[in-house]
């Protein structure tokens, strides 16, 4: 059946880029150890291009980064420097969110700590071994992710 979904809110550290999604209440995410995603602790979760929605004039606020394939589109903040979405190589139809991104009260490790109190949203990590994509990338069925 269909994962109820749940509204997020989220952007950078100024608040020059704000965006809203819709998500499951249980974030999957990924930390990536490729070169660059090992740099920025790169814990992201996917959502579908048409559930991530950029607030205001936030397209403006951002510059875009790209290397290697080009594929990636590594979007941050113009003023602060902070990489809150990204367009994944992974996932070319779909949005990358950094979870540490979203508002607070943050999403909590699910069966750490305060994730038995209920009601907040939860996620869970596995890494990815981004230094050997292409060998991997098929098995971790990150690519269904931004499917509707």
């Amino acid at each position: 059946g269909m994962e109820e979904l749940v509204e997020y809110k989220g952007g950078c550290h100024c608040k020059d880029v704000r965006f809203t999604l819709e998500a499951p209440r249980h974030l999957i995410c990924i930390d990536c150890t490729c070169s660059i995603c090992a740099m920025r602790r790169n814990t992201h979760f996917v959502v579908p291009a048409a559930r991530f929605h950029l607030e205001g004039d936030s397209a403006d606020k951002v510059t875009t980064y790209t290397y290697n394939t080009h594929v990636a589109q590594h979007k941050f903040c113009k003023r602060c420097g902070i990489l809150s979405f990204y367009t994944p190589r992974s996932n070319p139809d779909g949005v990358a969110v950094t979870v540490w991104c979203l508002d607070r009260p943050l999403p909590v490790l699910a069966g750490g700590p305060g994730a038995a109190a209920g009601g907040q949203s939860t996620f869970e990590v596995s890494v990815f071994d981004g230094d050997n994509w292409e060998a991997n990338i098929e098995a971790s069925g990150i690519q269904a992710r931004s499917k509707e």
